[in-house]
């Protein structure tokens, strides 16, 4: 299974690691280039949260994107494409700003044979972002997270807050 591929293109917390943000996953496997609400501190941890999957009205502000590094125990998988935050295991995650530019392979968002520049990207109820193809089919009450500002072979470009 081909698993979502995240690249930080121009974002705030790769030079401020006040935007980072760390999770021990716990329930269920989860792609880099998804979104968790953030939690509270795990107990007895000093920068590890806990999270809950997303509401489609989360304010941006209590949301992260996964970016951990893809590292792979098993020598075999060479693809970025093959990694995903295991169960059990601590993944980094990135706090959204207005302005950030990241990108993401068509398996983190939905409709993805559909998009187009200058579509708006908005909060599902879920981890993956949901991509529509106007303001105006913005779901009621969701969050907007930013807009489609280019597509780049595989990767689909978001500016944060557009």
């Amino acid at each position: 299974m081909a698993y979502t591929i995240f690249r930080s293109d121009l974002m705030t917390a790769t030079k401020d690691a006040s935007k980072h943000v760390f999770f021990k996953i716990v329930t269920a496997d989860v792609e880099n280039g998804n979104v968790l609400k953030i939690g509270k501190l795990v107990t007895g941890e000093r920068n590890s949260y806990t999270y809950t999957t997303p509401a489609v009205n989360t304010p941006l502000t209590s949301i992260a994107i996964l970016t951990t590094p893809e590292l792979m125990a098993d020598e075999r998988k060479k693809n970025l494409n093959e990694f995903i935050n295991e169960v059990g295991t601590t993944a980094r995650a990135f706090m959204l700003e207005k302005g950030d530019v990241f990108s993401v392979t068509a398996a983190g968002l939905t409709n993805a044979a559909t998009i187009a520049v200058d579509d708006i990207v908005e909060l599902a109820a879920g981890t993956k972002l949901k991509v529509v193809a106007s303001a105006t089919g913005l779901t009621s009450g969701s969050t907007k997270v930013g807009t489609i500002i280019g597509i780049e072979g595989d990767y689909f470009r978001i500016r944060v807050g557009d």
